[in-house]
């Protein structure tokens, strides 16, 4: 199954093989996945506002800072901007995991990055059946932490979507997310004719066993 493959990258698998009982583990914490997941997300569309060598929200007045972004946004007139949880139910489950049993918190914490994943692809292309019932197009997630998009933005973004109130998403004092297993992510709206650009284009890491080509 795809989900399984993924999850196996996440663990650093190259091809070695995967005994029965790591099978059996694996199917398992796909369940407990499922089962503790408590998915809540915002998704709400903004202007882009182009202010001197500034990217602002509108409204809402909040500077899109980075080289970065910037670029990835540059033929985007709006955009969406999206937060996504699986709640506190697979951080407590991961814990417990964490003394007992660090295989299946492996796996487990891999599997909940799988999962979250497949929630803001799903609402990714919600978003581009919406946009192209008007002949536009979208860009690809850009997210806090690429490239040179500062995760200290991840407090201004969840104050603007009321995050914190709404679906109980916060930010400690690093700037990390809170249910850990947690998604920001801005998406540009454009013309259909303006060139896809991807995050994998606009980031600069260089090693990413992740990293697309194309």
């Amino acid at each position: 199954m795809q989900y399984k493959t993924e999850v196996l990258q996440y663990l650093g698998y190259q091809g070695q093989a995967v005994d029965d009982q790591l099978h059996y583990t694996i199917e398992q914490c796909w369940q407990d996945t499922a089962d503790l997941a408590q998915v809540r997300y915002i998704v709400k569309q903004f202007d882009l506002c182009r202010r001197q060598n500034e990217l602002l929200l509108k409204p809402g007045a909040v500077v899109l800072t980075g080289e970065s972004i910037k670029k990835h946004l540059a033929e985007s007139h709006s955009c969406y901007v999206l937060a996504v949880t699986l709640g506190s139910k697979i951080e407590q489950q991961l814990a417990y995991y964490q003394l007992t049993d660090l295989t299946r918190a492996g796996i487990l914490d891999a599997y909940a990055s799988v999962y979250i994943e497949q929630i803001c692809d799903q609402l990714t292309e919600q978003i581009r059946l919406r946009a192209a019932q008007n002949n536009l197009q979208i860009t690809d997630r850009f997210s806090p932490g690429y490239g040179d998009f500062p995760l200290t933005l991840q407090t201004a973004i969840i104050k603007l979507l009321r995050a914190d109130v709404d679906i109980g998403l916060t930010v400690n004092q690093h700037h990390l997310l809170l249910p850990r297993k947690s998604i920001t992510a801005v998406i540009g709206l454009q013309q259909d004719s303006s060139p896809k650009v991807t995050k994998c284009e606009r980031c600069d890491v260089i090693e990413c066993r992740f990293k697309k080509s194309n």
